[in-house]
């Protein structure tokens, strides 16, 4: 509060001393009580600042508190929702693993069964094999059985015609002899002659087949090039080769005929040299 006081105005008479100390004390007081009013104004200021600042320091904290909340908050909420992220991850990567082993666990129950699968067809499929090979042995007996027995069938047709069909073609026939065998030196089996057929000086070497074929009349050429080697005591003879067949295929025929043997084949009930008049036989 301020407090205004009227100067004092000196008129006639003139002041005293103690006018004058007291207008003194009265300016003094004025003066003090203007610093007091001063003072308490500016305390009452401070006070107000100081509150305001107070406040506003309160104010900011509590600002700054709810921002720390909020911002504490907004972290909580990350962290829970990386948390319930990372859980729902980790169960749909549970859940595709469980899957993914599931599934290899069932493809390794159906490679298993494929390979019981393949085993079993395997362990029937060589059972088939094991059959059929017995069988095609069983076939393959019987068929060597009966090739034996329709090659000796042949032979016994051609044996008694061979005297005949060759004096026919001016060779006389003194002999005709049946499953010549010759062996070397360590009793080794080299080859075996169906018929032969002999006079003084000439020999006929027959292969006798129920069902001639190329490779038969190979095999007779060949006998024939070491045949003096391996029976010595027709070294003195004129070899001459000859194949018969119940069946000769043309191509066989031709090929026989080619390489100088005569070619017996049946005809009807009798046997036939199928070579022309003028066939002119190899010499061995």
């Amino acid at each position: 509060m301020t407090t205004t006081t009227t100067p004092p105005t000196f008129t006639t008479p003139a002041p005293t001393f103690d006018d004058v100390w007291r207008a003194l004390m009265e300016t003094r007081q004025m003066i003090k009580e203007n610093a007091e009013a001063v003072r308490i104004r500016f305390e009452q200021e401070d006070a107000r600042r100081a509150e305001e600042a107070r406040l506003r320091l309160e104010r900011e904290a509590e600002e700054a508190r709810l921002r720390a909340e909020r911002k504490a908050e907004e972290a909580r909420l990350r962290v829970e929702e990386a948390r319930l992220r990372s859980e729902r991850e980790a169960e749909e990567a549970k859940r595709r693993t469980e899957e993914a082993q599931k599934r290899a666990e069932e493809e390794i129950k159906r490679e298993q069964q494929r390979e019981q699968d393949a085993k079993k067809r395997a362990e029937e499929a060589q059972k088939r094999f094991e059959d059929n090979e017995k069988r095609s042995k069983e076939l393959d007996r019987r068929l060597g059985a009966l090739g034996n027995r329709l090659g000796d069938f042949v032979q016994e047709m051609v044996r008694p015609a061979a005297v005949r069909l060759f004096q026919e073609r001016n060779l006389p026939v003194h002999q005709v002899i049946a499953n010549q065998v010759a062996y070397d030196d360590h009793r080794q089996f080299v080859m075996e002659i169906d018929l032969i057929v002999i006079n003084t000086d000439v020999l006929i070497a027959i292969e006798c087949k129920s069902n001639l074929s190329h490779d038969d009349v190979q095999e007779h050429l060949e006998r024939l090039d070491i045949f003096k080697q391996h029976f010595p005591q027709y070294r003195g003879y004129k070899i001459l080769g000859a194949v018969a067949g119940m069946v000769i295929p043309p191509e066989v025929a031709r090929y026989a005929h080619k390489k100088g043997l005569y070619v017996l084949a049946q005809s009807g009930e009798a046997v036939e040299i199928r070579n022309p008049s003028g066939f002119k036989p190899h010499e061995w």
